[in-house]
């Protein structure tokens, strides 16, 4: 399987996103990135309350970006929190 030339891989120091954010073009690539930054959001706010703002503010995207692929992200975020959860339940 080929992987978008958006799309995040592997290197040996760990995950990297090779496009800026403000550029990404590919709606799953930009959905996918925006759902980690709101998980690291998440933790970095400490149950805070997150606003659209804070995605352009503290991560770079654009407003654009935001008002377009926000609430999916939202809701990959959302289903990522919850396999997590029914793993940690499996274990």
């Amino acid at each position: 399987m080929t992987r978008h030339p958006e799309a995040r891989f592997a290197t040996q120091d760990g995950f990297i996103w090779p496009v800026h954010r403000g550029l990404m073009q590919d709606r799953d690539c930009i959905r996918a990135r925006m759902a980690e930054d709101l998980a690291r959001l998440r933790r970095e706010l400490a149950g805070a309350t997150l606003t659209m703002d804070d995605l352009v503010t503290r991560c770079g995207w654009t407003r654009r970006h935001v008002e377009a692929h926000a609430c999916a992200a939202f809701d990959l975020f959302k289903a990522s929190k919850a396999s997590i959860g029914a793993e940690m339940e499996a274990a």
